[in-house]
């Protein structure tokens, strides 16, 4: 899975296009969306596995308490995790420190 790519989410149809293949992954799961728990459990730690790694690749480590924040933002529409990550993206290109909103 990638994470989303260097253009700005300007759009809905944007933030789907830079989560396909979280999307992808999603659907190749249950093929037949017949959401059997299973199907949902491997769903929501594909999902999460998308977040945690956007935000490696951030470089933000999480701790306990900010690993429960990563699991709500995981279970939020696809869109939303698009748009979530490309912020986090945009303000580690713009050279902003965990913690020093300010400094630019």
């Amino acid at each position: 899975m990638s994470i989303p790519g260097h253009e700005p989410i300007g759009s809905p149809e944007d933030a789907l296009r830079a989560i396909a293949s979280l999307e992808r992954a999603l659907r190749a799961v249950d093929p037949h969306g017949m959401a059997t728990q299973e199907a949902r459990r491997v769903q929501a730690g594909l999902r999460l596995a998308y977040v945690r790694h956007g935000l490696a690749a951030a470089g933000i480590e999480l701790t306990p308490y900010t690993a429960m924040a990563a699991r709500w933002v995981a279970g939020q529409p696809l869109e939303t995790i698009a748009v979530v990550l490309d912020w986090i993206r945009q303000a580690g290109r713009a050279g902003c420190a965990p913690g020093d909103p300010d400094e630019r």
